[in-house]
């Protein structure tokens, strides 16, 4: 037979690989996988694999030999690979040998021995390496994503620093800190685009409803401060004699427009808020 690799397992710090014959002409559920004499026997925890199979097939040839054969395998000696005879036991060979071992692992063995068999009969033969040809191949996509993170992550450090001495927000906080503590949203608009930051009062208004600042129900409440915009300090209400009132932006609440609104505008920032999210 020239058999393939189908699936391998661990347990114990031993591996077992199950191999197949390919047979395209025979569906795949009908297909066999074998493992070989020295595997099953450290799967089984023998002193010495070979000889303990060795003996337990000796013992029961007439029920062993039929789930048995001989097949010229590929061996590493001496750093050449060479081929060599080797015996090999059937799914349900190796599942005899369990029964007939007294070891006291055997039930287990017999466990992992029959998921592999299900296992093979849901995905095929040929699945399981693929897959984890795949396994692999992502990782290593992932592990190139990474540094290509990494390097933009560097790159991006002086631009960042740059950005946060020059931009906006610094002159914006020169701005505001020699004149007052609250604005309209009138005002908070007029104040962001002289400082590049492209907006009008709707277009603020609008967006504080979006973001559960302002009241969007029609009626009295309506574009009224929410209770977690005054729970974060980003919106006060100014009430004069004779008024329901009117919401005002606070210090804290124009720095946080001023944040969503350049993420939006300047894309490069956002980048480089997406990379520093992916490194926590």
């Amino acid at each position: 037979m020239q058999l393939k690799l189908a699936t391998t397992r661990s347990f114990n710090g031993n591996e077992l690989a199950c191999y197949t014959e390919e047979k395209p002409d025979t569906p795949q559920e009908k297909w066999e996988f074998w493992a070989t004499r020295e595997q099953i026997g450290k799967f089984l925890d023998y002193a010495d694999p070979l000889h303990g199979i060795k003996k337990i097939h000796q013992r029961n040839r007439e029920r062993l030999d039929k789930f048995s054969t001989w097949v010229k395998m590929d061996h590493v000696e001496g750093g050449r690979t060479v081929k060599r005879n080797v015996i090999v036991y059937s799914f349900r060979g190796l599942l005899e040998i369990c029964r007939f071992s007294n070891q006291p692992n055997a039930n287990k063995v017999i466990d992992i021995l029959w998921d592999i068999a299900y296992e093979l009969s849901q995905t095929g033969y040929y699945a399981i390496p693929a897959v984890k040809s795949q396994f692999d191949a992502m990782r290593q996509e992932n592990s190139l994503l990474r540094q290509q993170v990494d390097l933009l992550q560097a790159q991006n450090n002086g631009l960042k620093k740059y950005i946060e001495d020059n931009s906006s927000f610094t002159l914006l906080g020169q701005s505001i800190t020699p004149a007052k503590g609250i604005f309209s949203f009138g005002e908070g608009a007029k104040l962001f685009a002289q400082n590049g930051i492209k907006t009008g009062q709707n277009r603020l208004v609008k967006k504080a409803r979006e973001k559960g600042l302002l009241a969007k129900r029609k009626g009295r409440q309506h574009n009224q401060p929410t209770q977690k915009a005054i729970d974060k300090g980003y919106i006060v209400m100014v009430v004069p004699v004779g008024s329901k009132g009117t919401p005002y932006l606070t210090m804290k609440g124009m720095q946080f427009f001023a944040n969503e609104l350049a993420m939006e505008q300047l894309p490069l920032l956002k980048l480089i808020a997406d990379c520093e999210a992916l490194n926590e």
